[in-house]
């Protein structure tokens, strides 16, 4: 299936294909200095509400969908480029290798990877990927925030990992939070400035 959707509503590009100066998420990782917090979140939120497009329309990602199927161009948007299947119409065959649950679980570990650089293993099952993603890596700090979805997204029971407009909603408010926190900042940087310059007049 092919598949070409770019808009900036979405903070998205989708392609077949990836672009030509195009690094995959997991190259890009190994070859830049360990992305910030706010990098490493704002990448994942396109990603999330990438996912959250397709299945919208009822397309689900294979279940090893993994860090080399997303590339990112200069912009840092993602770029993805996997086997994928309509949901409706999938036999009980096929929905073992594409699930919505099992994009969750992917997804969160793509989240690990990319806070970590260690990676998930995506050609293992999903009980050897989950003893990976577990283990809070010592190398860059991981936000509680970001951990706690990061786990929830890789829950054993795929009943209890969040849908994709879940995800989506609660990254959007870690960013919403962020932007105030910013404006409280610059606000109160502002009145500190204007008294300092009253106490020196």
């Amino acid at each position: 299936m092919l598949l070409s959707k770019d808009s900036s509503d979405f903070g998205i590009s989708l392609r077949a294909g990836a672009q030509e100066n195009d690094f995959t998420l997991y190259r890009w990782r190994l070859l830049e200095p360990i992305p910030s917090s706010v990098t490493t979140s704002r990448i994942m939120l396109r990603l999330a509400k990438a996912i959250e497009y397709l299945h919208s329309i009822g397309v689900v990602l294979h279940h090893q969908f993994a860090s080399h199927h997303v590339f990112l161009g200069s912009d840092l948007c993602p770029r993805i480029c996997c086997s994928c299947s309509i949901s409706r119409s999938l036999n009980k065959e096929c929905k073992e290798l594409f699930s919505p649950d099992d994009n969750i679980f992917s997804f969160g570990c793509l989240f690990y990877e990319l806070y970590s650089g260690i990676d998930t293993r995506p050609n293992h099952s999903i009980s050897s990927r989950r003893h990976v993603v577990t283990e809070r890596p010592s190398v860059q700090e991981i936000p509680e925030y970001a951990w706690q979805l990061i786990q929830r997204c890789c829950a054993e029971d795929p009943k209890s990992r969040p849908s994709i407009d879940e995800v989506v909603k609660e990254m959007e408010e870690w960013h919403s939070f962020s932007r105030q926190g910013w404006a409280s900042l610059r606000a109160l940087y502002s009145v500190l400035s204007d008294l300092g310059r009253n106490w020196r007049q």
